[in-house]
């Protein structure tokens, strides 16, 4: 069965993971997917039978005049899915009043399923609809390799808002780059946390491209992923972890999210104190080959069992399955909602 996807993705910038390249994917795989930047769309002319899917990719839209949109969408006989990889109740939407002005949880009953990144997050769906796809964040191709003994040792620090967790380590780790002066430090992003380093080797870089950050990453030999125990870090996903094993450089980790992935001592190291962020680093760093062992273990499971084409496939069939059972799924959904069944009229 022929598959069709409008994707309309509302938060794009630096969602590659679940933007650009599951869209390359789904494509790959004999889709056919038309991308919506910010904004609501559908595709004409598909042809009688094809599957017509409708993704909303992060959007938490206002509750004023959502029911109407999702009626039309039922009126053309557009199955729609919500795609939410992080924990959509978040301090600065109640804090902006964001979350208040939207459906809130109704958003993702007000569909025919939600599609997420990782169980914490399938679970929490799950409370508000039954049929929810979990499909684990993949690459979609692996950096080129750098040429090994090419250049000097570096360690990499890439990430947003985890002053939290990289705080109470800082000291430790400028305690071991101040015993190895001849490391460098590359840093993407967090200008804070580029101050608070005080080796003189380290250069920083604002926010990049996908493309130049998994560059960035690939050119270095350890990554540094900080994350502090929190109920919304707690649903995030692995994919920094990911993308570090795929670059072929090796990870020192916090446990929060990272345990369930890394196997420690040899896909990485998992640090649960400032002291363990020291010993960890120090060991990747004194031993070339114990770094290489650790790197290539994680690079090797990367490359085994998280890259998209050897995924899509599934996703492509859990979309079938619901187009298939949709009179199914709509009857759930008029139960519910009434108002937004096509042959709802007011007052009747």
């Amino acid at each position: 069965m022929h598959v069709n996807i409008a994707f309309c993705a509302f938060a794009h910038e630096h969602m590659d993971v679940r933007v650009s390249q599951p869209i390359h994917a789904l494509r790959s795989a004999g889709a056919n997917v038309r991308y919506f930047e910010k904004k609501l769309g559908t595709i004409r002319n598909c042809a009688p039978g094809e599957a017509k899917i409708a993704i909303i990719q992060r959007g938490l839209p206002e509750a004023k005049g959502w029911p109407a949109t999702v009626k039309r969408f039922l009126e053309n006989d557009w199955l729609l899915i919500h795609e939410c990889d992080d924990f959509p109740k978040t301090e600065l939407s109640v804090k902006n009043g964001y979350w208040q002005r939207s459906l809130g949880w109704k958003t993702f009953e007000m569909c025919h399923a939600v599609q997420t990144s990782t169980p914490p997050l399938a679970n929490e769906f799950l409370k508000r609809n039954d049929e929810v796809g979990m499909f684990p964040n993949q690459l979609f191709k692996l950096p080129q390799e750098r040429p090994s003994g090419e250049g000097p040792l570096k360690i990499f620090f890439g990430a947003l808002n985890r002053r939290e967790a990289w705080q109470p380590i800082i000291a430790d780790i400028n305690k071991v780059l101040n015993q190895h002066p001849k490391l460098h430090v590359v840093v993407v992003q967090d200008r804070d946390f580029f101050d608070a380093l005080t080796c003189s080797k380290k250069v920083f870089y604002p926010v990049q491209c996908y493309a130049d950050y998994m560059k960035l990453l690939s050119d270095c030999d350890i990554a540094l992923l900080p994350l502090n125990a929190s109920k919304f870090n707690s649903f995030k996903s692995d994919i920094k972890f990911v993308e570090a094993a795929g670059a072929r450089t090796a990870v020192v980790a916090s446990p929060t999210v990272y345990q369930h992935t890394i196997r420690h001592g040899q896909t990485g190291l998992v640090a649960r104190s400032p002291q363990e962020w020291s010993k960890h680093l120090v060991k990747l760093i004194e031993s070339a080959a114990y770094r290489s062992q650790v790197m290539k273990a994680a690079f090797n499971y990367v490359e085994s069992e998280r890259m998209l084409d050897s995924h899509i496939q599934h996703r492509l069939n859990w979309y079938r399955s619901l187009w298939l059972r949709r009179k199914e799924l709509n009857q759930k959904l008029f139960e519910k909602f009434p108002a937004i069944n096509p042959h709802h009229t007011d007052g009747t």
